[in-house]
C-alpha cells in the first residue's frame, strides 16, 4: 500500500494520534476509513483516506493500531518521500524511501469498534469559518478558562469565563435558531481541528453534541464531541 499525499497522510495521523490512542484501519480498494473513540468516550472519530491519497493492493482488512506510537513512526518520513506499508501477520512495515530506505515496524493489535451513528437532522445551527480563525478563537477561550459556553439567539457568542479573565466574541449564523446555551472542554475543542486549514463547518444544537468537519487535503474528518453540563 503507497501514501500519494504524504504530507496530508502525516497531518490527518497527527490529527487522530492528538484524540485517539488506539483505533483500527479499514483498508479496502476505496481507502482507508477509521472510525474511533477517544479513552474518555466524550470524542467520536471518523476519518476517510480516499484511494486519491492511498493507492492500495491489500485485501480488505480491518488493522488495529495504537495511533500514539503510529503518529511518531510515520512523522519520521519526510514530506518529500515515499511512504509504503507491508502488512506482515503481526505487525506492520512502515517503509519510507528517500535519501536512504529504512523501515519502522508496528505490532497489530485488537481493538473493539465503536457504534456510533452521525444524525444530523437535530442540529439547528450551521457554522462555517476557516480553521485558523477557530483555532486562534479556542485558544484564546483556553488562556481563561477549561470549558467555553456557546450561547445561541440572535448571534453566536462563544465566551469563556475563568478567574484570569473572560474571553468573548459573536459570530452571525444567519438565522435564529436559539436560544440555548452549551458547554464544552476548551482543550478539546482547538484539538479537534489542531490540523485544520481550511474551511471546518460545525452543528451545534440544544443539548447535542458538538458536530463538525472539514478536509487535509481530500482526507475527510469528522467528529462529536459530547457536551458538559452547565
Amino acid at each position: 500500500m503507497q501514501v500519494k499525499d504524504t504530507e496530508s497522510f502525516k497531518k490527518a495521523i497527527d490529527q487522530l494520534a492528538t484524540i485517539i490512542e488506539e483505533g483500527n484501519l479499514h483498508i479496502s480498494v476505496s481507502g482507508i476509513s477509521v472510525i474511533a473513540l477517544d479513552k474518555t468516550n466524550i470524542v467520536f472519530l471518523k476519518a476517510l483516506f480516499p484511494n486519491s491519497v492511498i493507492e492500495n493492493d491489500f485485501d480488505p482488512i480491518a488493522m488495529g493500531l495504537n495511533f500514539q506510537e503510529f503518529n511518531k513512526l510515520v512523522s519520521k518520513v519526510g514530506n518529500d518521500e515515499k511512504m509504503n506499508f507491508v502488512l506482515h501477520d503481526t505487525e506492520v512495515e512502515i517503509r519510507a524511501e528517500g535519501n536512504y530506505t529504512r523501515s519502522y515496524f508496528l505490532p497489530i493489535i485488537e481493538v473493539k469498534e465503536p457504534s456510533i451513528e452521525f444524525k444530523l437532522d437535530k442540529y439547528t445551527v450551521t457554522l462555517t469559518e476557516k480553521g485558523t480563525i477557530l483555532r486562534d478563537i479556542f485558544r484564546s477561550t483556553s488562556t481563561v478558562a477549561s470549558s467555553v459556553t456557546i450561547k445561541v439567539d440572535e448571534h453566536l457568542t462563544i465566551l469563556a469565563e475563568g478567574i484570569q479573565g473572560r474571553f468573548l466574541t459573536k459570530m452571525d449564523v444567519g438565522n435564529e435558531p436559539g436560544p440555548f446555551n452549551v458547554r464544552f472542554s476548551t482543550l478539546q475543542l482547538f484539538n479537534l481541528i489542531k490540523n485544520a486549514d481550511n474551511e471546518v463547518t460545525l452543528k451545534l444544537g440544544n443539548n447535542s453534541p458538538l458536530y463538525g468537519t472539514y478536509t487535509i487535503g481530500e482526507i475527510k474528518i469528522e467528529f462529536l464531541l459530547a457536551h458538559m453540563l452547565i
